[in-house]
């Protein structure tokens, strides 16, 4: 992945307040299956999904307390469709200063809760905040690879063929069974090569 693109568009937004060449998510939407990020509107407009991960590039923080002193913040974002404000509270807040700098792209799981039973007000509630540059570039434990061909094999071979940290499971469908094994050793695995081996019709399953 290249860092440099992540870098480029934030002296860009810094410059003029906004993306103008592209828009820092691109470089991590084909990992959003990877980890079940979802896009804001259809979290927000689908009542059956009560809890999701989302994806979003901060635009503009906010800082306020309340009545009683207490901080808070309103954040605006902005994913690969829409612009979205969102409320972070105290403790959330100060755990994640670091992290809640305009132009940075974040990951957020968000939950929803009855604001109001009788008007059926809908609160949006940011329970955990992740920088998704680390959250791409923290090591895999374990993944498995569902594979139907001789061919596949043989492409999964060529691109795991490092030695590493990741646990590797094979799951080997063909017409009458599937057949699954381990790898004895433990190989180098990252977003990257999984992103090569989907190009490869070849889908994996992290834990």
């Amino acid at each position: 992945m290249d860092w440099k693109f992540e870098e480029r568009l934030s002296k860009e937004f810094e410059a003029v307040g906004f993306f103008v060449s592209n828009h820092p998510l691109n470089q991590y939407k084909n990992f959003f299956e990877d980890f079940k990020i979802i896009d804001f509107n259809k979290f927000n407009s689908n009542s059956n999904i009560n809890e999701a991960n989302i994806a979003g590039t901060l635009l503009k923080i906010q800082e306020r307390k309340t009545a009683k002193g207490n901080s808070y913040a309103v954040i605006k974002l902005t994913d690969l469709k829409n612009v979205f404000e969102l409320f972070i509270f105290s403790d959330t807040l100060q755990m994640n200063r670091e992290i809640l700098k305009e132009g940075n792209s974040l990951s957020l799981t968000l939950s929803k809760s009855l604001a109001n039973d009788r008007n059926r007000l809908t609160r949006i509630n940011v329970q955990k905040i992740t920088s998704l540059k680390k959250l791409f570039d923290r090591p895999i434990s374990e993944v498995t690879f569902k594979i139907k061909s001789k061919e596949q094999i043989e492409k999964l071979s060529k691109i795991l063929n490092k030695k590493g940290e990741t646990k590797i499971s094979i799951e080997l469908q063909n017409e009458t069974n599937t057949f699954f094994f381990k790898l004895e050793n433990p190989r180098k695995v990252d977003h990257k090569s999984l992103n090569l081996l989907k190009n490869e019709q070849i889908f994996s399953n992290i834990s």
